[in-house]
């Protein structure tokens, strides 16, 4: 049998998405930390974290993408959720949202901004981060403080909502039985 594409070039072909890794921290009061990126100006805030290097797992990515963004050294708790995210100006991205969980007074005073990329950061209740965030980000972050709440997590979504055929399997467990 012969192969009819060599894997150099298979590999070539095949499709490219951007992973990106951040995480979900919050204050005592329960407000959630977003960031306002200074290559924006679109007036949408995020939560801290970024894109992840060739071959570097979501776990490290967020981990260092929060000391570079915000001068803090924490572990990533679990993962809240995975978005995947279509844009019609770039590959799509699959964001993995940790639970970075919440900051005491003493932690929050001494972030330190990366000014290239941060120009500001706040922390927000969620009717108020609801604003700030894209329609996406909404979901994902809905979904994100429900899997915290509840200790589940890897909520699987799609554009910032769960996809229907899984909402649909969730509420009919026996659907899935019967096939």
């Amino acid at each position: 049998m012969n192969k009819v594409l060599p894997r150099a070039e298979w590999i070539a072909a095949m499709p490219k998405v951007v992973t990106a890794a951040t995480m979900l921290l919050t204050d005592d009061a329960g407000r959630v930390l977003l960031v306002d990126q200074a290559y924006r100006d679109d007036g949408i805030w995020s939560w801290p974290g970024g894109g992840g290097e060739e071959n570097e797992p979501p776990r490290q990515t967020a981990r260092g993408e929060i000391a570079e963004e915000l001068g803090l050294d924490i572990e990533p708790g679990a993962l809240l959720t995975v978005n995947w995210n279509t844009a019609t100006d770039r590959p799509p991205l699959i964001n993995y949202l940790y639970d970075g969980g919440t900051l005491g007074a003493d932690e929050i005073a001494t972030i330190t901004l990366q000014e290239q990329e941060i120009a500001g950061f706040a922390f927000f209740t969620l009717d108020d981060a609801l604003g700030l965030l894209s329609e996406a980000a909404q979901g994902e972050l809905k979904a994100a403080l429900a899997a915290r709440q509840n200790g589940t997590g890897g909520v699987d979504l799609e554009n910032g909502q769960q996809p229907t055929s899984i909402t649909r399997s969730s509420q009919h467990p026996q659907a899935l039985a019967d096939r």
